[in-house]
């Protein structure tokens, strides 16, 4: 997390459209997020996604990238992230 930005990394993905399916419904979710927060239309621009192979690795990992108007945005940003991160944790269990 740094000023206004807040980016996430997921790792083990099997495949690209894996990881695109994945970041896609992340996006989604976020664009929705932040529209309700500001009480305003969001461009799904606004959430950026990306896909790749990091070295050394055969599992695909995306990265979702959220650019906000201050480092105050971006800790409630990260704070709501890691509320949705947690179903997920508790679904593997």
């Amino acid at each position: 997390m740094g000023d206004g930005w807040v980016i996430i990394r997921l790792d083990g993905c099997a495949s690209h459209d894996e990881a695109a399916w994945i970041g896609a419904r992340i996006q989604t979710d976020l664009v929705d997020y932040i529209g309700v927060m500001n009480d305003e239309d969001v461009p799904l621009e606004a959430v950026a996604i990306e896909c790749g192979v990091t070295t050394g690795s055969e599992a695909w990992s995306v990265a979702v990238y959220v650019t906000l108007s201050s480092a105050q945005e971006a800790g409630a940003m990260f704070d709501f992230l890691a509320a949705y991160a947690l179903p997920s944790r508790e679904m593997s269990a």
